[in-house]
């Protein structure tokens, strides 16, 4: 061994440390505090982003290529021509009357089933494979959502400005997710599929009809999807290393 290189052992803490911050960001986020997205998202990179310079800790432990991942995105339907918003819910809701509406997105927690069934991704696949399309067909994937919340945009990094694509992504519009009056001016919900076309802005569209409409973004909820998947792969994988992880406070079992 080299002088300063870190023993399995030591390795194998640092995921078990990293795991009990992910979880106890988890259930910040759960309780209403999605900013806590911003520090998951540093620690899904600090476990899998591996380049030259910057080594994933699973990479260090020689896992992060061999284990199947739980995978709980669709493939994105090219006919489709509503946007892909991925593993994650919408939902609209009014938190007052005379107040606007607002449209969030909720993480898909728990829809992959257990057992035989779970669907399962190598890692590259799982990292890479594109799960989110807007209205305007592009395309980000998990790498690119982590890294631009870690990177630029508060988890370890603020940058002065987002690329536009993830900026449109952030603020909710591309998605096209639109209310409206029927023609007993009752609200109707849906997602606008052709807003390519029509080059209105969402927003635009809203304000025509008089309905006044928040846009979440749904980046918080994809990250925290993220952490869920990752935590069931250490879980499913790793169960001895999982076993180690403190929950609700209670101390780390003594080792022998």
């Amino acid at each position: 061994m080299r002088m300063g290189d870190q023993t399995r052992e030591e390795l194998e803490q640092h995921l078990v440390d990293t795991l009990e911050f992910m979880q106890a960001a988890n259930e910040r986020f759960d309780a209403g505090r999605v900013q806590w997205a911003k520090q998951l998202a540093v620690h899904i990179r600090l476990l899998v982003h591996h380049t030259k310079n910057s080594h994933a800790l699973l990479e260090q432990l020689d896992v992060r290529t061999r284990w199947g991942w739980l995978d709980a995105a669709s493939d994105i339907n090219p006919r489709n021509l509503a946007a892909t918003p991925g593993p994650v819910a919408m939902s609209i809701e009014q938190p007052a009357e005379g107040q606007p509406l607002i449209v969030n997105y909720q993480p898909d927690l728990g829809s992959v089933p257990s057992g035989p069934g779970r669907r399962l991704r190598r890692f590259p696949g799982w990292w890479q494979r594109p799960i989110v399309r807007d209205l305007y067909k592009n395309e980000f994937t998990r790498e690119e959502i982590v890294l631009a919340v870690a990177n630029k945009d508060g988890g370890a990094h603020v940058d002065r400005r987002l690329p536009a694509r993830l900026d449109n992504l952030k603020n909710g519009a591309s998605l096209g997710h639109l209310a409206s009056l029927d023609s007993d001016g009752n609200m109707q919900f849906g997602v606008h599929a052709n807003l390519v076309e029509t080059d209105t802005p969402v927003p635009a569209l809203d304000s025509e009809l008089g309905i006044d409409l928040v846009r979440q973004s749904p980046i918080p909820a994809l990250i925290r999807q993220f952490s869920y998947e990752v935590i069931e792969t250490v879980r499913e994988r790793a169960p001895e290393i999982f076993a180690r992880v403190p929950l609700d406070g209670e101390p780390e079992p003594a080792t022998e």
